[in-house]
């Protein structure tokens, strides 16, 4: 699979992912306060990839790694682990998210992607009352989604 970045048209992805079908899906599907549409990528019957644009800019804001398919820092995917993202940037934070607290994240100011856990009943870490992370209690749990947002650029 080739690349696909923030800051490509829509355009750009379709004439560089032949064989592979678009689809619109809602971005509150994927974790966004918002009820406009972005572009689900599919291969076969797999869906690998969802962006999104923002501000009628016409240029991917955000890709979102569904499948463990696709790898976006040698060995880190979808369905890796928090130990392997770890292993990689011993200098992680992990955050809840405030409004819907069963999705945690974990980045790195040395990389240019979030990991994501959707952890509904089994929960990757133990938060204090502000939110600030008090101790990891899963470090095996799984990757649910990768997010690389122009934002997240060093």
């Amino acid at each position: 699979m080739k690349y696909v970045k923030p800051g490509m048209t829509i355009s750009e992805i379709k004439s560089s992912l032949v064989g592979y079908s678009f689809d619109k899906d809602f971005l509150s599907n994927y974790g966004i306060d918002s009820e406009l549409e972005g572009t689900l990528i599919k291969h076969q019957h797999d869906n690998l990839l969802f962006v999104w644009t923002k501000y009628n800019s016409g240029k991917v804001f955000e890709v979102i790694v569904l499948n463990p398919k696709v790898y976006v820092d040698g060995n880190i995917r979808v369905g890796s682990t928090l130990n392997d993202f770890t292993s990689k940037y011993s200098d992680y934070r992990m955050e809840l998210d405030a409004v819907n607290e069963s999705t945690e994240y974990a980045y790195s100011k040395k990389c240019f992607y979030v990991i994501e856990f959707i952890s509904n009943n089994t929960p990757v870490s133990e938060y204090n009352a502000d939110f600030s992370l008090n101790k990891v209690v899963n470090s095996h749990a799984i990757i649910d989604r990768i997010r690389i947002t122009m934002a997240n650029k060093n």
